[in-house]
């Protein structure tokens, strides 16, 4: 049986005798040395973050940096325009026109009046009279409708960088097949910031937009007018 004045001498010995005991267990192989560290240390991303979501987040995933680019890289334009024009017009017009005239007198010519250098005034029983009345109506009434729509994807190259950092892009395109001929140009220029991580941009983000569609062959020149009918439309033109 071990007293309490026995105990106490055995731990006071203990201290004495061991003191590096306390040491030996921090420098365990089975102790972690590493100290514990907070979010921002923890992870540390490639992408930049904001010091507050850093600090406080531990799955937040920063944002890709910006992507540079130079003189004829690539992007492609997914063109997606729709033109809608309604409109109408509707026109009436009414013009009248009356006038009236009396001959109070008229000259009497003979062959003396002519010696005598006289001009005689002629009698008249029953003075005449002149009428004269216009009417005009006009009535016109007209209606257009037009719908275009126009979707293609297309590859385009940088030909420019402005000062600013926008883009000047310039795209074309052909295909031909047997006989028929098909070509597109596409230019416009748009921001770094309106491309997307897949490297397309709309077209409708473009700015001074111009597509040019051209198409030739045998099925165009199928659906034009021949002389003959552009002729009938000129004579027949109402």
């Amino acid at each position: 049986m071990i007293y309490p004045g026995r105990m106490a001498i055995l731990v006071l010995l203990g201290v004495l005798f061991f003191p590096s005991y306390g040491v030996a267990q921090s420098s365990s192989l089975y102790s972690n040395q590493t100290p514990r560290q907070g979010p921002s240390e923890r992870r540390q991303s490639k992408y930049p973050l904001s010091p507050e979501v850093a600090r406080n987040s531990f799955v937040a995933v920063g944002l890709p940096a910006p992507r540079k680019y130079a003189l004829h890289d690539l992007v492609t334009v997914v063109v997606r325009e729709s033109i809608s024009n309604n409109s109408r017009s509707s026109l009436t017009t009414q013009k009248d026109f009356k006038q009236e005239g009396k001959i109070e007198a008229i000259p009497r010519l003979r062959l003396q009046d002519f010696v005598d250098l006289k001009i005689r005034q002629a009698t008249l029983d029953e003075k005449p009279e002149v009428a004269l009345g216009f009417n005009k109506d006009f009535e016109g009434d007209g209606a257009h409708q037009q719908r275009n729509t126009f979707i293609a994807r297309i590859t385009a190259r940088i030909i420019d960088i402005k000062p600013n950092g926008t883009l000047v892009l310039e795209a074309r395109k052909g295909i031909k097949t047997d006989n028929e001929a098909f070509s597109m140009v596409l230019t416009g220029t748009c921001r770094r910031e309106d491309i997307t991580a897949s490297n397309t941009v709309l077209s409708t983000e473009l700015y001074d937009l111009l597509i040019v569609k051209q198409h030739e062959g045998e099925l165009h020149r199928a659906t034009k007018k021949g002389p003959l009918a552009k002729l009938f439309d000129a004579i027949f033109n109402f």
